[in-house]
């Protein structure tokens, strides 16, 4: 009769065993996923910076102006767009030193402004580059490796050059693409 009981108490003991490690693991995944929400909820980033203007929307002159103000916040600005591979945004009343800034999008973004050029009846692609007005989403820094302070960026002066970009938005949201004006990009 000893014989029947050992086996029986050894497996209650497994069981036992193995509940308490799953209760243990449920406990100390519920402690990291509290305080990894406790963590997100700290890090949310600033409120949409906008302008005076009727469309609540920065330009590139009010960004490019004080960039300080608006480092790594959540801006909304409205912009001519061009360029395929690499993108660019501009104001042409806005040139001179440093005054284009690099935009980068996600795939899935790349796609909403396809889709928006698309709609503009072949007005929005020109020479092989996009060319559009833009309302854009997104977080503006610095770009890497420049040093933007002593080094000019001046289309006046130098067609010849590549543009250097000191500053790139990184877009979240494209809100609206419009015909650009031909106009609107003049760059000298």
């Amino acid at each position: 009769m000893m014989f029947c009981k050992r086996p029986l108490y050894s497996a209650v003991r497994r069981r036992a065993t193995f509940i308490l490690l799953a209760a243990l693991t449920f406990a100390a995944g519920s402690v990291a996923a509290t305080f990894w929400l406790v963590r997100q909820s700290s890090h949310k980033e600033k409120p949409i910076a906008h302008s005076a203007n009727s469309d609540n929307a920065l330009s590139i002159c009010d960004l490019l102006d004080d960039p300080d103000r608006y480092s790594s916040s959540a801006v909304r600005v409205r912009a001519t767009l061009v360029g395929y591979h690499q993108l660019a945004l501009y104001d042409s009343n806005c040139l001179g030193e440093n005054r284009i800034l690099r935009a980068t999008l996600d795939q899935p973004l790349r796609q909403k402004l396809i889709t928006g050029i698309d709609a503009l009846n072949g007005q929005g692609f020109v020479q092989g580059n996009f060319r559009a007005n833009v309302t854009l989403v997104g977080r503006l820094e610095q770009a890497s490796g420049r040093r933007c302070e002593s080094e000019g960026n001046n289309l006046e002066s130098d067609s010849s050059r590549s543009i250097e970009h000191c500053f790139v938005i990184i877009v979240t949201d494209v809100e609206s693409v419009e015909t650009a004006s031909p106009t609107t990009l003049r760059m000298n």
